[in-house]
């Protein structure tokens, strides 16, 4: 049975030909690479995005060219998957451009598909965060959790959307099926799987992670473990736009673990992303 001591952060990359230290040869895990799409000006604004397709700015646009080239030295056999919103498929198909460019043989593709796409927040997508805050109060509140692995408010549906239950539950199904099906395909590969997708996505992948992965009898202890850590926060910052947060997969034990969480270090100068700290009073959205 996984423990929360099994969940830890900066373990080293495992794909399919490798296993997780100390565990039975399952043969059987991946890295997968998760990136948020660049800056759109509805992020800028603070107006919820959600599944509205809304397109990269300039400087969005200069972030997933730094995305591209923070991953510049993975293979050209990367399988790059992405979500069908324009800005995370764009982000995506600038990480293809640069691979594609060190080797000799046909351009990757961008494989798009819908359980990748952003969680839909129905009745608040439009607003910026006063009104959405104003008009529909109770969804703000289960919205203002996206990013809050311990939230206790994940079946909550948001008004004519999805709640984090729901995100999470297809995003997981789609990934898993994802990894299985390429370790089929290519048993031994080295390579690991690129996703593009959004912040939305990424909160409830680090839930998952955390607390959602395990049995429900042990998920109370759980949250209460991780509330009285006083690492919690600063090890799993709120992804910003253009982060890149690195996962291994074990299809044998069904087991999720982080490798790294967030970084932005590739984003400098022009392409630094804008704070997500919404208790600072700055911009909070998650698409």
């Amino acid at each position: 049975t996984r423990t929360l001591k099994t969940v830890l952060l900066g373990r080293r990359r495992h794909f399919c030909s490798s296993t997780f230290a100390g565990e039975s040869d399952s043969n059987s895990a991946i890295e997968l690479i998760v990136v948020r799409h660049g800056e759109t000006e509805w992020n800028r604004d603070l107006r919820v995005q959600g599944v509205t397709d809304v397109p990269l700015n300039d400087k969005g646009r200069l972030q997933a060219e730094a995305c591209a080239a923070a991953l510049a030295h993975l293979s050209s056999t990367t399988s790059i998957y992405s979500s069908q919103m324009s800005r995370a498929s764009d982000t995506a198909r600038a990480i293809a451009a640069v691979l594609s460019s060190t080797s000799s043989s046909s351009a990757i593709p961008v494989s798009t598909h819908g359980a990748l796409n952003e969680w839909n927040l129905g009745v608040l997508e439009g607003l910026v965060k006063q009104e959405a805050s104003e008009r529909y109060p109770a969804d703000w509140d289960v919205f203002s959790q996206w990013a809050n692995p311990l939230t206790l408010q994940s079946t909550i549906g948001i008004s004519k959307g999805e709640s984090m239950e729901d995100v999470r539950t297809r995003v997981v199904s789609y990934l898993e099926s994802l990894v299985a099906k390429y370790c089929s395909n290519k048993p031994g590969s080295s390579s690991p799987i690129v996703v593009v997708t959004h912040g939305g996505v990424l909160g409830q992948l680090l839930r998952h992670v955390l607390v959602a992965q395990y049995p429900k009898e042990q998920q109370n202890d759980i949250r209460t473990k991780l509330s009285g850590s006083n690492s919690l926060e600063s090890s799993y910052r709120r992804p910003q736009n253009a982060c890149i947060t690195r996962f291994a997969i074990d299809l044998h034990n069904k087991e999720w673990k982080i490798l790294e969480w967030a970084t932005t270090s590739h984003l400098e100068g022009d392409a630094a992303p804008i704070d997500t700290n919404y208790n600072a009073g700055v911009q909070n959205t998650p698409q």
